[in-house]
This record gives C-alpha cells, sequence and structure tokens, in this order.
C-alpha cells in the first residue's frame, strides 16, 4: 500500500511549533505558562510603589507635624492654663534593667554600654523627650569609663517601642575594656522644652 501524502495542516503544526520555539530562544525571556522575566519587573515595579508611598507618607507625616508646631507657637500667648497643666513633661528618669554592658558575654572585658532609659510624666507614663540626654560610666575607683552625649535629634531617633515596653536606646563606647567589677551607670536628661535638669542611676556588674 503506498502511504498516504501528508496534508499540509500535519506539516504546519511542528512547523509552527519550532518556530515558537525558536522566537522565544532568541527572544530569550520566554517560559512556558508565561514570562518570568515580566513577572520580575511586575515584583520590582511593586515593591518600587510600596517604597514611594512610604517615603510620601513620611513626608506628609513630617509636614503636619511642623505645621502643628508652627500653630502652637502662633498660639502660646493665648494658652489656657488648663491646657498648661494638662501638658505632659519629663518629670521622672528611670534606667531599665534591660540596661547593660556590652558584649553580652559576661566572661568578654566589656567595651561599651547599652543604656534603656524611660522618660515619664508626672503620672509616671512613657512621654516623648526633647533635648541632651549623657550616659556615664565609671568604676568602684571613681574613673569615667564612658561618656557619651545624645542630643534631640539623635535622642529621638533613639526611640523604641516593643512588647517589652517603651524607652530610648542609647549605646556609648567605653575608653577601655573593663574585665571585671561593679559600675555606675548615671544617666542626665536636660529637657529643651522646661529646662528642667534630672538624673538616674544604676549599678552594672561583669
Amino acid at each position: 500500500m503506498v502511504p498516504s501524502p501528508a496534508t499540509p495542516s500535519s506539516f504546519a503544526r511542528p512547523v509552527a511549533t519550532a518556530a515558537l520555539a525558536a522566537a522565544c530562544l532568541l527572544l530569550g525571556g520566554c517560559t512556558l505558562g508565561g514570562s518570568s522575566s515580566v513577572s520580575a519587573q511586575n515584583d520590582e515595579l511593586r515593591r518600587t510603589v510600596a517604597s514611594q508611598r512610604a517615603e510620601i507618607d513620611a513626608l506628609v507625616a513630617a509636614r503636619d507635624e511642623l505645621s502643628a508646631k508652627l500653630e502652637a507657637a502662633s498660639r502660646q500667648a493665648n494658652v489656657s492654663p488648663e491646657a498648661v497643666a494638662s501638658t505632659p513633661a519629663v518629670s521622672v528618669l528611670e534606667i531599665d534593667s534591660f540596661s547593660t554592658l556590652l558584649p553580652l558575654d559576661a566572661k568578654a572585658p566589656a567595651t561599651g554600654v547599652r543604656v534603656h532609659v524611660r522618660t515619664l510624666d508626672g503620672r509616671r507614663r512613657f512621654t516623648q523627650a526633647v533635648g541632651v540626654m549623657t550616659v556615664e560610666v565609671t568604676d568602684a575607683a571613681g574613673t569615667t569609663l564612658a561618656a557619651g552625649r545624645t542630643g534631640p535629634a539623635a535622642l529621638r531617633d533613639a526611640y523604641r517601642s516593643s512588647p517589652a515596653g517603651t524607652h530610648y536606646t542609647i549605646e556609648s563606647p567605653l575608653t577601655g575594656p573593663a574585665s571585671g567589677g561593679a559600675y555606675t551607670l548615671r544617666v542626665r536628661f536636660e529637657d529643651a522644652l522646661t529646662g528642667r535638669h534630672l538624673e538616674a542611676t544604676r549599678e552594672l556588674t561583669r
């Protein structure tokens, strides 16, 4: 029996498939079921949009805060005594028990200190602070091993809030390694808004 000649359509399918495969290879981005490069570009675009939205939100918040400060300053002369009495102000300085010498390994010589400080109002509730905070560490002989200063901008950046509580975290290096013993941690705060000076101390051991 003589085989019947192939119809044009039977040749067209493999030829079309081969042509499509070749085109995908030349383009370098085709995969069965979709384009991986297009998906990656979409993911990158979404990340860029999210980042830009976060930046815009931060700028809007900063603008609104500045506007509120300017408005408050313009009305300061007309603030009622009740409003003044109800405005929270830093009245208590507390050094949290999480404050420690660094590194955390108790067998290693101390080379720094990490301080967790809470600034509380007259009702002993945390309130944000504006001013200068200094950290000092002295040994049993009274020798100063650390003396760090944190200005208003850096203090604001040191704000932390977590399930463990709200506080400011400040780290300061020691002038030299401390091998062991008892140390006194002293934190002072100069309130830029009220002019008050507050101080707190805590003993640390190594």
